[in-house]
This record gives structure tokens, C-alpha cells and sequence, in this order.
């Protein structure tokens, strides 16, 4: 299992470099372009702003495996050690709960939307976009199952408290 973690972390962090990478060559292409009209690239407008979303969405997945959230633990922080143990555990099934429904919905627009296209870019099918929110969806829900197991196993006593 660790070693699975592992290579998702890796995978999840170089497609966050590389979606990073896409958007600050789109931009710098769109400047280039209003400059030097050597050729229209009315799509890189659009296709930057789509993987903002891909950023967005997988970005939340790896701030959950980070704990990078915002939270506001000034009650939690002083309960005592296994009531702040069983607060995380529900935090950790109510977002799990959430995603679910966010998955569920996401999965069912992208499969809806396979005939829609972007406006300037008509290869481009709203099925790879909404995709591409539904993988950082699922990647949020198995890095919130992994936060729950370890809150599941400390509170049970068969780990050291992380939270």
C-alpha cells in the first residue's frame, strides 16, 4: 500500500509541474501573439484556462495529502486526544460523503457532454474537461480514504497520533 501511495504522490506532483508548465507556455504564447501576429492562436485563451481547472482540482487532491486546507482547529486543538481522534474521523466520512456525490454528479456530466465542444477549439470535447475533474475528484476521495484508515487506526490505538 505504501509503496502505491508513493507512485501516486510522484504521478499526482508531476502532472501538477506539467499543468503548470502548460499554462505558463500558453500565456506566454498569447502575449507573444498579441505582440507578434504571425499566426491567430485564438484557442490558447481557452485551453489555458482549462487546465486552471485541472490545476484546481488536482491541486485540492494533493492539498489533502498535504493537510494543506484551511481548517480553523481552535476547539479541536484543545479537546482531549481521542475526541480530537473521532472529530477527524467524521470530518474524514463527511468529506468522503461529499465527494462521493461529487464524483457520482461529475461522472455523469462527462459522460452527457461527449457531443459538446469548446467555443475555439472544436476537437476539444467538455468530456475531456469534466474528466479531467473527475480524476482530481477520485484522487480527492482515495486521499481522504487514506487520511480516514490512519485516523481509523489511531483511534484504535495501532498507530502514533498525527493529527
Amino acid at each position: 500500500m505504501g509503496r502505491l501511495k508513493r507512485g501516486l504522490d510522484r504521478t499526482l506532483d508531476g502532472l501538477m509541474i506539467l499543468l503548470l508548465a502548460g499554462i505558463v507556455v500558453l500565456v506566454l504564447l498569447q502575449i507573444s501573439q498579441r505582440y507578434f501576429s504571425l499566426f491567430p492562436t485564438p484557442w490558447t485563451e481557452e485551453m489555458s484556462r482549462y487546465l486552471f481547472v485541472y490545476l484546481t482540482f488536482f491541486g485540492s487532491a494533493l492539498l489533502i495529502k498535504e493537510k494543506g486546507h484551511i481548517i480553523v482547529d481552535v476547539v479541536v486543538d484543545n479537546l482531549p486526544r481521542r475526541l480530537r481522534l473521532m472529530v477527524f474521523v467524521l470530518v474524514q466520512l463527511l468529506l468522503l460523503a461529499f465527494l462521493y456525490l461529487f464524483v457520482g454528479g461529475i461522472f455523469e456530466l462527462t459522460l452527457t457532454s461527449s457531443n459538446t465542444v469548446a467555443s475555439s477549439m472544436t476537437w476539444f470535447s467538455m468530456s475531456w474537461l469534466y474528466g479531467g475533474v473527475w480524476l482530481g475528484g477520485v484522487l480527492m476521495f482515495v486521499y481522504t480514504l487514506i487520511e480516514l484508515v490512519k485516523g481509523v487506526m489511531e483511534l484504535l490505538g495501532r498507530r502514533e497520533e498525527r493529527v
